[in-house]
């Protein structure tokens, strides 16, 4: 027999992940600023000119993180290791 968390506490603890991401990532790009050295996503080349702002969701894929290469879009919203910069990505 399988137990879940309620609902309220599963969501603490994701919000929770977040933030501590979000920190690590953050204290990341300080001290990036502070060497020189660069920790954002790459833009795909030649992916602007494809981007349709009319583009429609045609279904969802899981993902491995390792695997995230770069972004089409909203590159300052995650740094090179796919670590939530921005608050709204909650």
């Amino acid at each position: 027999m399988k137990t879940y968390l309620p609902f309220n506490i599963r969501r603490n603890l994701l919000a929770y992940k977040f933030f501590k991401l979000r920190t690590r990532a953050l204290d990341d790009a300080f001290k990036a600023l502070q060497t020189g050295s660069k920790l954002t996503l790459g833009i795909f080349p030649g992916i602007e000119q494809r981007v349709s702002p009319r583009l429609k969701l045609i279904g969802t894929r899981n993902n491995h993180v390792a695997e995230i290469a770069g972004t089409s879009e909203r590159k300052a919203n995650f740094d090179n290791r796919f670590r939530p910069l921005k608050r709204h990505s909650l």
